[in-house]
């Protein structure tokens, strides 16, 4: 094997000079095959760039922002009225936290959805704690508040920028939220697609969701339900489409903790 390590992935630097060591490994290995498509590549010039006094900066991971999302909305004095129209965004919401985790893409696809609305930043704020409360009035539901379901609403709380005030009003009072919208389920039946290099056989991730009445479909259509795709914030054309489609996109963590619930559960 090769035996190039790849410190970073996803880096578009780092991507490239890993594809360059693995090109280098492998051409000794074809031998005279590339002589001439080396030799061009080692005599040709490349083009001069004009100098500029602005400062370059590396792009790095998409999934690693300087700051949190909520930082790009508008910050303006909230609206009067209700947010009764703004049941999309909740509901946007709810599929970003499937996993809970919400990348770059994801983070993008909520202020778009913010902004669009003609939400600002206090308009969302508001919405976030509205979707708190939902799910602090889903845990209680049963009677039961688990440790499971207290650190799931913690970590939302901490992916949603809420500081730890509102986990305890959300445990401590399950009250409706003013915001009502429909929560993300599985039902068993619906199709799902996987993408992406995942830990154990793509045919053994099939056949868990199989055994869990779900559908594994090979393609993005608009009856797919769901997408478990090794990078969240891939750029496959099953990613694509599936954003253009508004299907969730999860980790296969995710997908794995899913199956652990009854079907039709809300995830919180």
């Amino acid at each position: 094997m090769a035996d190039i390590p790849l410190v970073g992935h996803h880096n578009a630097l780092i991507d490239a000079k890993a594809a360059a060591e693995l090109l280098r490994y492998y051409l000794p290995l074809a031998g005279s095959t590339w002589n001439t498509a080396l030799h061009d590549a080692a005599h040709a010039k490349w083009p001069s760039l004009p100098e500029t006094d602005i400062p370059w900066v590396q792009r790095g991971v998409s999934a690693e922002r300087d700051s949190h999302f909520l930082a790009r909305l508008l910050d303006r004095l909230p609206r009067a009225t209700d947010l009764t129209r703004a049941d999309p965004y909740l509901a946007l919401l709810d599929q970003v936290l499937l996993d809970h985790h919400i990348s770059a893409t994801e983070a993008d696809a909520l202020v778009e959805m913010a902004t669009t609305l003609g939400l600002c930043r206090a308009d969302v704020e508001r919405l976030h704690k509205e979707y708190l409360t939902a799910l602090g009035q889903a845990a209680h539901a049963d009677g039961i508040v688990t440790d499971t379901e207290r650190r799931e609403i913690t970590l939302v709380a901490e992916l949603l920028d809420l500081p730890p005030a509102t986990v305890r009003d959300a445990l401590a009072n399950p009250t409706e939220p003013s915001t009502p919208f429909t929560r993300f389920t599985l039902n068993p039946g619906d199709m799902v697609v996987f993408t992406g290099e995942m830990d154990g056989a793509r045919e053994t991730w099939e056949e868990r969701a199989r055994q869990a009445s779900y559908i594994p479909h090979p393609n993005i259509t608009k009856k797919v339900r769901l997408l478990i795709a090794a990078d969240p914030d891939t750029l496959s054309g099953k990613a694509r489409k599936a954003r253009s489609y508004g299907i969730p996109i999860i980790t296969p963590t995710a997908f794995a903790e899913i199956l652990t619930r009854p079907a039709n559960a809300p995830t919180p």
